[in-house]
């Protein structure tokens, strides 16, 4: 099962980015049936202000069901109308969920494709479900000043490096200069880590060196010490403690 939300310009464009200056709209409506139980909403209503991964509502992850697809929810945001259509294509969103399946099955999850600017560019966002505790050796690495290895994080970016790859084969290149990244929540302070995708990677298979943390202080960043994984990371005490509730997540 699939579920479709756009945020797009009032018309098509032959570039990523939204043209349109009004605010993006997430679709509410009545859903659309496809043959392979895909849903669409397709009906827009306004929203206040673009929702950036640490702003999305957060979905409840709901019971496993072992040998389902994911429950994939898209959500398109600050795309041109062309482009929207393009990351929300049924055919690889399907794909999508079915490789997201061993790992959430039947599990609720939302993955935003959304436009940032020309300077910033384009990001696919997968908003890790709140209760994800896989990644704990990761978060007793960071607390304890241990090397990490991040090949738990590499399993959970795959699905997206494969689906960024389906979008440029399929549809525009220009869908490879876009970030794929992982969002972790940490439900106690409501703010995030954002794990992303190595650059001159296009199978989106490898972690960047860096870690980004929203803290008090705003944006920091935790990276990793030398030039390959796994390594020890040093950042601030604050943007490393927000780190490991993130990863070390086991639900609100």
């Amino acid at each position: 099962m699939l579920l479709l939300f756009a945020c797009p310009s009032t018309r098509p464009e032959e570039s990523p980015q939204q043209e349109s200056e009004e605010l993006p709209a997430i679709p509410h409506g009545e859903r659309v049936d496809s043959k392979d139980g895909v849903q669409a909403a397709p009906a827009p209503a306004p929203v206040p202000s673009p929702a950036g991964p640490s702003a999305a509502v957060l979905l409840d992850p709901g019971e496993a069901a072992p040998g389902k697809p994911a429950l994939l929810q898209l959500r398109a945001t600050a795309l041109s109308a062309i482009y929207a259509g393009y990351f929300q294509d049924i055919e690889l969103a399907e794909q999508l969920a079915r490789e997201l399946g061993p790992i959430w099955p039947g599990m609720n999850v939302l993955v935003e494709g959304a436009w940032e600017g020309d300077d910033l560019g384009g990001r696919i966002s997968l908003l890790v479900p709140l209760g994800e505790a896989r990644n704990q050796s990761v978060a007793e690495g960071v607390e304890r000043g241990e090397q990490v290895n991040p090949a738990g994080l590499e399993r959970l970016l795959a699905p997206l490096g494969s689906f960024r790859a389906g979008l440029a084969a399929r549809f525009d290149l220009r869908f490879l200069s876009f970030d794929i990244e992982l969002v972790f929540h940490d439900p106690k302070t409501g703010r995030a880590c954002t794990v992303r995708g190595a650059e001159n990677d296009p199978e989106g298979r490898s972690v960047a060196p860096c870690i980004r943390c929203r803290t008090a202080a705003g944006s920091e960043s935790v990276c990793r010490e030398g030039t390959a994984w796994p390594a020890r990371v040093s950042g601030s005490e604050e943007a490393l403690s927000q780190l490991v509730r993130a990863l070390a997540d086991k639900g609100p």
